[in-house]
């Protein structure tokens, strides 16, 4: 999908300055079963954060694919798109089919979650929790066929149809019968991402989908996505961290970190090296080649995010030091006191960078200005 593209397109999914909290969410549900009995005048600011001002726009037809390291954040964005996890403030819309006039899905009843929850599915990264210990895998698969609109009741034959369908595209034949603790987890997870296509959702969010699998069921499943998204004009939120496969497979990228999106784009943009990007999108990818070149000499002095409270200015400024020392004192200060917010640097390229100006210089052989 073209930079054009999008931008004329209505998104399918649109995600407004979210923010999330673990602590928060504990401290909510305490209060909803004790009353006011735990309320307190805590400073929000001083809270530890998952998800802080997250603004997403996903299209129709679109393979969107959100990377970062692990605890960045991508999970926890991905449970409160399906309302698993109820975020503190921010927007949620979804212009699927029938819910157009939802502005909102934080505030949809109960009923209408139920249904929104049938147009958005999640394949979840842990296996063994989303499927039921106790259905054999064609119950499981029965059951969420069962569940698409308009098949509540489809005859038997039609069912085991569909069944056997979906078990031949994953290569799963003769495991109808099992219990999902004797399936591996290359097994478990493509009955996962069965359960998601039997209820043919207007999106599906895969979280690591291609994770305890082969080499050749990962390409199996790379095509297979590639084609639904040809044939069925499916679209998909992919969250991953192989880069080799986000290159290859999604049309966009967004990049967390540390709860914060500091860069979104098309893919070719991000993975081109006379084109802008957010320094940690840099040391990401260069860190993906080195772990291919045996004979890199790169070291990474990385460190992991400190996420016991909320930081004060930009929250990549303790791990850019390559190109922090070589700024100003007042540039430094900038950093230090001030969060960047996204910045338009191309058409449908944005980061959160304050000097991405002067990265971009050192990048391509030049110097600060």
């Amino acid at each position: 999908m073209s930079s054009r593209e999008t931008q004329q397109r209505t998104p399918l999914l649109s995600i407004h300055q979210l923010d999330f909290s673990y602590t928060r969410d504990t401290q909510s549900r305490i209060q909803s079963c004790l009353g006011s009995v735990f309320k307190g005048s805590k400073d929000p600011s001083s809270e530890p954060f998952a998800l802080k001002q997250v603004s997403l726009d996903i299209y129709p037809q679109e393979m969107f694919g959100l990377i970062g390291e692990s605890t960045c954040g991508k999970s926890t964005l991905a449970r409160n798109i399906i309302q698993l996890l109820r975020s503190h403030s921010g927007c949620i819309q979804f212009n699927g089919d029938g819910f157009a006039d939802k502005d909102n899905v934080r505030k949809y009843s109960s009923r209408e979650l139920s249904e929104y929850r049938k147009r958005v599915q999640m394949v979840f990264q842990n296996c063994d929790a989303s499927l039921n210990p106790g259905m054999k895998v064609k119950e499981l698969i029965i059951e969420a066929i069962q569940s698409c609109p308009g098949r509540e009741h489809a005859d038997e034959a039609e069912l085991h149809r569909k069944m056997s369908k979906y078990l031949r595209m994953m290569n799963l034949q003769g495991r109808e019968s099992y219990y999902p603790d004797t399936l591996s987890g290359g097994e478990k997870r493509r009955v996962g991402i069965i359960r998601a296509l039997a209820l043919e959702p207007d999106l599906i969010i895969a979280d690591e989908p291609f994770a305890n699998l082969d080499v050749s069921l990962r390409n199996h499943l790379i095509n297979l996505f590639r084609g639904l998204r040809s044939e069925k004009k499916q679209t998909f939120l992919f969250i991953l961290h192989d880069m080799d496969i986000a290159r290859y497979l999604c049309d966009r990228i967004a990049v967390m970190y540390h709860g914060r999106i500091v860069e979104v784009g098309a893919t070719k943009q991000l993975f081109d090296k006379t084109v802008p990007k957010h320094p940690y999108t840099a040391t990401l990818i260069v860190a993906s080649e080195t772990l291919k070149d045996a004979s890199a000499e790169e070291e990474f002095n990385w460190q992991p995010p400190e996420l016991v409270k909320v930081q004060q200015g930009c929250p990549y400024r303790s791990q850019c030091a390559k190109y922090n020392q070589e700024l100003t004192p007042e540039k430094r200060s900038e950093c230090e006191e001030s969060n960047p917010g996204m910045t338009s640097v191309g058409q449908n390229h944005e980061i959160a960078c304050h000097f991405w100006q002067e990265w971009q210089r050192i990048n391509t052989g030049g110097g600060l200005s």
